[in-house]
C-alpha cells in the first residue's frame, strides 16, 4: 500500500510559525509542485525556466504571492513584476535567491540573491525589496534594489527564524575564506551591518580548467540551515568538505565546525524534519551518489542511499518528504521518511511526475517554514491501520493521543510515541495530541485526519458489437489490469472477463471485475472526402447487403444525393451489430470575381474594365463574348464577366457604366482689389471639371508669393501677414481636366488697394 505522511503544525511558546509560505514550487523548465492538499501535485503554469537556483513565496494560506531565478522576478499572474528584471543574482548559482518577508510590515519582503561562478562572482551578496500593496496587490520591486552587502560571497544563501519567532536571520559565505555573513531582520527592517564570523574550513578549490568556472567551481554548493535552526550545513563543491556547525538562534552565532570526511563534489543538501539526518547530492560525482549522515552519531555513521542516478536539487516539502531533482527528466525522486536511518528513509526515483522539466534546482525557503511539521500519519486509506509518530527536538516526558473516534471506545486514545489506530468508517477525525516536556511545559496540536474510501467500477456485464474501450475513468495514479497493463484504459477485443485494479492519489486501491460478451460488427469504411460544386447534386453511396441503412438526414436508402456541404453520417445493421462512417462532401464554390463599383466616366473617354479574380479561374468570357483579361469601354450600360474553373464551378459578376459631360475649363483674373467690398478681394480663377492643380503667384523679381493647389482656393494678397503694395504681379497655372485638356496659364494681373 501506497503511504502519504500528513503533517501537523503548531505554535511555539512566543512563535507563530509559518504554515503554507512554502507551498507552492516552481523551478526547472517550467515546472511546479502545489503542495496545498498536502500531498504535490503537478503545476504547469509557471513561466520560469533556468537551471540552478529559485525561490517562491505564498502568504499564509497557501496562496503564491511571486517567484524568482534571482534575475527576474513574476507575480502570482506569472507575468514579470513591475520593475522585477534586472536584479543581480543569477539563475546558475546553487541558491541564486531566497525570499524573506519583513518581521514589521506584511507588505515587504527581501529578495537576498547572489551571482555564480560563470560570472566570476562578481555581483555579489545583494538584497532587493518587494512592496505587494504595489501595482494593485500584485506587487512591485522598490527602488531599494540590487543593494549590494557584500562583494565577495559564494553560490550560497539561507535563512531561519531568530529565537524570538519574529526576527529572521540570514546567512551568506564568502568566497575563498572562512566567514560567514550573519545578517538580522527585525522589525526595523535589515540591518545592514552583519555578523561576520571566521569559522571552519575556508571555500576554494584547486584550478580546474576542464570546467568553465576554474577555481571558482568551489563557490558551488547549497548551505541550509536544520529546520529547527540549531544547525547549518554547508556543501563546497569541487572540494571534499562537508561541514555541519552549531547556530545560535538567539545570538547569530556560530560555534563547534565538524568536517565530514565526505567524498568529492557535495553539492545539494537537506536536514530531516527532526534535524537528526543530513542528506547530500553530489555534482562531478560519476556515480552521484545520495548519501544519509546520521547527525545523532558522533562519528556521523555514512549510509550510501543510491547510486547510479543522476540526482542534484534536493529541498523538504510542507508535506515533511524530501525531494530531489533528476535532471533534464520530468520526475522527481524523494524520500519518504527522512528521519528514518539508511535505507529504511524510503529513497524512490521517479516518484513525482512533472509537466515542465527539472533541471539542477529547486526552491530555496527559510527553512524554518518546515519545523511546524513534528507529527507524522500514513496509511489513510479505509481498512489500512493508520500509523502516528511524534518526533521532536526537545526532550518529552510524556503523550497522550486522541483520534477522534469516540465509537472506537478505549482504543480511542494511546500514550505511545508511534501509536496505530484503524478507523472503521471513511470521513473525517479531529486527532489531538498533547505533549508534556520535562520542563513542565505542555503542548497540544490537533489536526483533522482523511480517512479515504475508494470506489472503482467497470460498470455492468454487457454485450457489445466489435471491440470496446474500458476503464474505471480518469484520475487515478495507477491502473494494473488482468494482463499487467498499465493505461487507464483497455481495448476489449473479445468475450471474456476483464479485471483492474486502481490506485488514487492517496494511495487506495480497488479492484472491479467486468464480463463481455464481442460480437462481430459490420464494416463500413466511408470516404474521407467527397467533392462537389455548388448546386449539383452528388450521390453518396453505402455498401450493399445490409438490413438497415441510416444517414444522418434521415434518409433510410443505401444511397442518397447531396448539394449542400458538410459531414454526412451512416449507420448500417446486421441482425447483432451496427457500424457508423463518415464523409465529409466539401462544395466547390464559385471562383471570386470582382469587377468593383458601379462608375462614371466621362463621355467619349474609354476605360478598361479589370476583374479581379482567384487563382483557381480556367476560362473567362466577358458580356461580349471576348475572354480577355480586360475589355475596354465606352459607352454607359451594364457589363458583366462570367469565370469558370477545372471543376466547371462558375462565378459571375456586373458592373454598371454612367456617362457625363466631362468638358473642362479654366481662366485666370486680370486685376484684383483686397479691400474687402467683396469683388476681386482675392486672386481666384475660374474653372470647371478639373482634376488636377497648382499655381503661383510672384511679384516683380520673380519671387514666389504664394502657392496653391485647390482651384477653389486663391490668394488674398497676404505676404508675411501683410497686404502686399498695389501693383502688377504675376501667375503661373497649370492643369489638367477631366477631358484630359493640359492647361498652361501665365500672365500679369494688377492689385489696387481702391
Amino acid at each position: 500500500m501506497k503511504r502519504f505522511f500528513l503533517l501537523f503544525s503548531f505554535i511555539f511558546p512566543g512563535l507563530l510559525l509559518a504554515q503554507k509560505e512554502a507551498n507552492i514550487w516552481y523551478f526547472g523548465s517550467v515546472a511546479g509542485l502545489d503542495f496545498n492538499s498536502g500531498s504535490p501535485v503537478s503545476l504547469s503554469d509557471g513561466v520560469i525556466d533556468h537551471i540552478e537556483g529559485c525561490a517562491t513565496i505564498s502568504d499564509k494560506d497557501g496562496n503564491l504571492l511571486f517567484y524568482t531565478d534571482g534575475m527576474t522576478v513574476w507575480n502570482r499572474l506569472h507575468m514579470t513584476m513591475q520593475n522585477g528584471e534586472n536584479l543581480l543574482g543569477n539563475q546558475s548559482a546553487s541558491q541564486s535567491g531566497v525570499i524573506v518577508p519583513h518581521p514589521g510590515n506584511s507588505n515587504l519582503y527581501y529578495i537576498f540573491t547572489v551571482d555564480d561562478c560563470y560570472n566570476e562572482l562578481i555581483n555579489g551578496l545583494r538584497f532587493s525589496i518587494v512592496d505587494m500593496s504595489m501595482d494593485g496587490g500584485l506587487g512591485a520591486v522598490t527602488n531599494q534594489k540590487n543593494i549590494m552587502l557584500k562583494s565577495n560571497s559564494a553560490e550560497k544563501v539561507t535563512a531561519t527564524y531568530h529565537a524570538n519567532g519574529k526576527d529572521i536571520w540570514v546567512a551568506g559565505h564568502g568566497f575563498q575564506s572562512n566567514v560567514f555573513y550573519i545578517y538580522r531582520i527585525t522589525e526595523a527592517g535589515l540591518n545592514l551591518t552583519s555578523f561576520d564570523q571566521a569559522i571552519g574550513s575556508v571555500h576554494q578549490g584547486n584550478n580546474d580548467w576542464s570546467d568553465l568556472c576554474g577555481d571558482r567551481g568551489s563557490a558551488r554548493g547549497y548551505m541550509k540551515f536544520s529546520p529547527d535552526g540549531r544547525r547549518l550545513a554547508v556543501a563546497v563543491t569541487k572540494t571534499s568538505i562537508l561541514e555541519v556547525l552549531n547556530f545560535d538562534k538567539q545570538t547569530g552565532l556560530l560555534s563547534n565546525p565538524l568536517l565530514i570526511n565526505e567524498r568529492a563534489d557535495p553539492y545539494g543538501l537537506e536536514f530531516s524534519i527532526d534535524g537528526t539526518k543530513l542528506y547530500v547530492t553530489h555534482w562531478y560525482d560519476s556515480n552521484r551518489p545520495l548519501v544519509q549522515y546520521d547527525l545523532n552519531n558522533n562519528a556521523f555513521s555514512t549510509s550510501f542511499i543510491s547510486n547510479g542516478y543522476e540526482l542534484s536539487g534536493i529541498q523538504m516539502g510542507t508535506d515533511g518528504k524530501i525531494y530531489i531533482t533528476q535532471p533534464n527528466t520530468q520526475a522527481m525522486a524523494t524520500i519518504q521518511q527522512p528521519n528514518l536511518p539508511g535505507l529504511n528513509c524510503g529513497f524512490n526515483t521517479n516518484r513525482i511526475s512533472l509537466s515542465g522539466t527539472a533541471l539542477y534546482g529547486l526552491p530555496n525557503f527559510i527553512q524554518s517554514f518546515f519545523y511546524n511539521f513534528s507529527i507524522a500519519a500514513e496509511f489513510f486509506c479505509l481498512g489500512d491501520t493508520t500509523e502516528f509518530n511524534f518526533a521532536s527536538s526537545s526532550e518529552v516526558d510524556s503523550l497522550l493521543w486522541t483520534f477522534g473516534d469516540p465509537a472506537s471506545g478505549s482504543n480511542n486514545i494511546s500514550r505511545a510515541i508511534s501509536p496505530t489506530h484503524h478507523y472503521r468508517n471513511a470521513g473525517t477525525y479531529q486527532v489531538s495530541l498533547q505533549i508534556w516536556y520535562n520542563n513542565g511545559e505542555l503542548q497540544t496540536l490537533s489536526r483533522a485526519v482523511q480517512i479515504y474510501q475508494l470506489s472503482t467500477s467497470l460498470g455492468p456485464d454487457l454485450e457489445n458489437c466489435g471491440p470496446l474501450s474500458i476503464g474505471p475513468g480518469g484520475g487515478f495514479t495507477r491502473y494494473v489490469w488482468q494482463d499487467g497493463a498499465s493505461a487507464s484504459t483497455f481495448l476489449a477485443d473479445s468475450s471474456g472477463t476483464y479485471h483492474v485494479c486502481v490506485t488514487d492519489f492517496n494511495g487506495c486501491e480497488d479492484c472491479d471485475t467486468i464480463v463481455l460478451d464481442i460480437f462481430e460488427a459490420p464494416v463500413l469504411d466511408l470516404p474521407a472526402t467527397r467533392y462537389g460544386c455548388e448546386a449539383q447534386e452528388t450521390i453518396l453511396e453505402g455498401p450493399p447487403g445490409y438490413d438497415r441503412y441510416v444517414w444522418s438526414t434521415g434518409d433510410t436508402t443505401s444511397s442518397i444525393n447531396v448539394t449542400a456541404p458538410g459531414n454526412y453520417l451512416l449507420t448500417i445493421f446486421n441482425e447483432k451489430c451496427s457500424a457508423t462512417d463518415n464523409t465529409w462532401f466539401i462544395v466547390f464554390p464559385g471562383p471570386e470575381v470582382r469587377l468593383g463599383n458601379d462608375t462614371m466616366i466621362c463621355e467619349g473617354l474609354p476605360i478598361e474594365l479589370r476583374a479581379s479574380i482567384s487563382d483557381n479561374v480556367s476560362s473567362i468570357r466577358w458580356s461580349d463574348g471576348s475572354t480577355g483579361d480586360l475589355l475596354v469601354v465606352s459607352d454607359s450600360g451594364t457589363y458583366f464577366i462570367e469565370v469558370l474553373t477545372n471543376q466547371t464551378c462558375s462565378s459571375r459578376d456586373s458592373i454598371q457604366i454612367f456617362t457625363r459631360d466631362c468638358t473642362s475649363f479654366l481662366e485666370a483674373p486680370n486685376v484684383m482689389t483686397p479691400n474687402g467690398d467683396g469683388r476681386n478681394d482675392a486672386f481666384r480663377v475660374s474653372h470647371e471639371n478639373l482634376i488636377l492643380f497648382k499655381g503661383a503667384i510672384a511679384n516683380r523679381w520673380g519671387e514666389i508669393l504664394y502657392e496653391w493647389d485647390d482651384p477653389e482656393l486663391g490668394w488674398d494678397g497676404q505676404v508675411s501677414g501683410k497686404l502686399a503694395s498695389k501693383g502688377v504681379y504675376y501667375y503661373l497655372i497649370d492643369a489638367i481636366g477631366e477631358d484630359g485638356i493640359e492647361y498652361k496659364l501665365s500672365g500679369a494681373f494688377h492689385l489696387y488697394d481702391e
